[in-house]
């Protein structure tokens, strides 16, 4: 937008799940270069759960309501600090046979989180040279739990961007990770990895090499023109979440697939079919919409 506000929407629908996320952000709300985002958004995905003694399971859906709003402050020429205050309500809706009590009971997370990030790229949306770092640590407490367990989190993400040929081909690369410090968390809490954001080909969280109290991703992009103002990606996404132990490359989920990029007066639109692997290993693909670049 003109005054480099930003709005952010990013919308997956999956055989299991289903998400939608808006988002809103003022760079400028006071001279001093205070900064405000604001993000709202509903995700609903299936649960199942493996009764003791028995080969059945019990399966419902997990609805999350969040929100988050973010303030953030100028550190120097190309950093900048935040601090993140976020809620959400989380209700399962089970089958007639299942206490919400078997997947850990319905709950309400309060979190407050701080972050510094450093980007010298040469432009917002199609960056040729420059980086971004941004680390960020999180304190939670769930509410209305069976305890109210409280958990630290921290993550550590770095991109970086090479143009490759003159006219707008270039090599986009992030790696990022995560820790989770607790005890007892639901599931939900962990690290979540798939979708649109981190690993395309994968529905969020689909299967337990998705989910963690540890997570490391991997992306690499090759973006390119096709006509004025559309942009072609070819990608490759590479990860894995994880509990505890030590993990090999064998484990982690790979993907790749193909992306177009739109320039339009509502900013960036972004869509892409991503190719992944399913218990079997078979190939399988899913389409991703969202607004901006994926990293």
């Amino acid at each position: 937008l003109g005054r480099g506000q930003r709005i952010k929407a990013n919308v997956e629908l999956g055989k299991n799940r289903h998400s939608y996320e808006l988002g809103f952000y003022e760079p400028y709300i006071e001279k001093g270069g205070t900064s405000l985002g604001v993000n709202l958004y509903r995700r609903v995905r299936d649960v199942s759960k493996k009764i003791e003694g028995s080969e059945d399971k019990l399966k419902g859906s997990l609805t999350i309501d969040g929100g988050d709003l973010t303030l953030g402050r100028p550190l120097g020429d190309f950093s900048r600090g935040r601090l993140t205050f976020k809620m959400t309500n989380n209700k399962y809706k089970l089958d007639s046979e299942a206490d919400p009590a078997d997947f850990y009971g319905d709950y309400k997370n309060r979190t407050i989180g701080f972050g510094i990030n450093t980007n010298t790229v040469d432009h917002p949306m199609y960056p040729t040279e420059g980086f971004k770092n941004d680390a960020y640590v999180e304190a939670g407490v769930l509410l209305e739990s069976a305890e109210n367990n409280k958990y630290a989190k921290l993550r550590l993400e770095h991109s970086r961007f090479y143009e490759i040929k003159d006219g707008g081909y270039v090599l986009a690369l992030r790696a990022m990770g995560g820790r989770l410090l607790g005890q007892d968390l639901p599931e939900n809490e962990k690290f979540v990895i798939g979708g649109a954001e981190t690993l395309r080909g994968y529905s969020l969280g689909a299967n337990s090499s998705l989910k963690g109290n540890q997570m490391l991703v991997m992306n690499a992009e090759f973006r390119f023109p096709i006509v004025d103002k559309v942009t072609g990606v070819v990608f490759s996404d590479f990860g894995k979440a994880w509990d505890n132990g030590m993990v090999t490359l064998d484990d982690f989920n790979n993907s790749f697939g193909l992306g177009v990029r739109l320039d339009t007066p509502l900013g960036l639109l972004r869509l892409d079919y991503g190719f992944g692997r399913d218990e079997e290993r078979d190939l399988k693909g899913q389409f991703y919409f969202g607004i901006g670049q994926t990293f």
